[in-house]
């Protein structure tokens, strides 16, 4: 006797396959999702019906008529006593992202490659730094990505960095992040200085290099002492590799303009330099 499953499979016609390695993973039903408000990114969501045996694969992306989607974690299930269709809900995805620490991305060390979604959420206001409007986003991703604040997301001529990562009630994962206006690393000179007290003025050491990414004050800092210095107009945060040497005697130079070291804040992947124009 045909069981129900197994009826409702002969209607799995959609070839399915793996986003990454392009191999057919099974077949199944996509139809549209099922919102009475589909807009925004809900416009680009489908649902998924599979047969009860179907296992999604753990990086939890696939690709279906020419396009690559991300499956969410919850799965619902029809079959009173026994399950005959499993379905998920899909989020299309337009493209993939690397993700790393800004170590990684200064750097330009492997990082790992994750498909996701990226949604313009709001232009956020800055008056303390310019009149121009800071673009934040939403990137949905897949469950079990590993991606973390004050990371870095970046993909062609595209800078993010990120400022929360939360788990979505649709069981994707959602991450809040500011485009940079920068969009590739930059060489900062950097110098030691040392008083000394028979001359009373500095000695200045040897200049490395290193790379940098600069970044609005409000992304990175944070204040460990009260008396640390307040950001002013024009400040802003230099974000350097994690093993760079740098302290408040330190003098950078950045895009051929000197600066004062104002602030130190060693982050994970990276150590955050707060700095001010000499």
């Amino acid at each position: 006797m045909m069981t129900l499953a197994a009826a409702s499979s002969y209607f799995d016609r959609t070839e399915v396959f793996d986003a990454y390695s392009g191999e057919l993973l099974f077949r199944a039903q996509i139809d549209p999702y099922d919102d009475s408000k589909r807009d925004a990114m809900v416009a680009y969501r489908r649902v998924l019906s599979v047969a009860p045996d179907v296992v999604i694969p753990s990086h939890r992306c696939i690709r279906a008529f020419g396009a690559v989607y991300i499956v969410a974690g919850e799965a619902s299930i029809d079959g009173l006593d026994e399950a005959h269709r499993v379905k998920h809900v899909l989020q299309a995805s337009d493209g993939t992202f690397k993700v790393g620490t800004i170590t990684q991305f200064l750097d330009n060390d492997p990082a790992s490659t994750v498909y996701g979604f990226a949604e313009w959420v709001k232009d956020a206001k800055q008056e303390a730094e310019s009149s121009d409007l800071a673009n934040v986003f939403e990137v949905i991703m897949p469950l079990g990505t590993n991606v973390k604040p004050r990371q870095v997301l970046w993909r062609d001529d595209i800078v993010y960095i990120t400022t929360s990562v939360r788990r979505l009630p649709s069981d994707f994962i959602g991450v809040t992040a500011v485009r940079l206006d920068q969009v590739e690393p930059l060489e900062a000179g950097i110098q030691s200085r040392t008083y000394n007290p028979a001359t009373g003025g500095y000695t200045l050491g040897a200049q490395d290099f290193p790379y940098a990414l600069r970044v609005r004050w409000q992304n990175l800092f944070r204040y460990d002492a009260q008396l640390e210095a307040r950001y002013q107009e024009g400040d802003f945060t230099l974000a350097l590799p994690e093993d760079t040497e740098v302290d408040t005697s330190s003098r950078i130079t950045f895009m051929d303009v000197p600066h004062r070291v104002l602030a130190v804040d060693v982050i994970e992947g990276a150590v955050a330099v707060h700095v001010r124009r000499s």
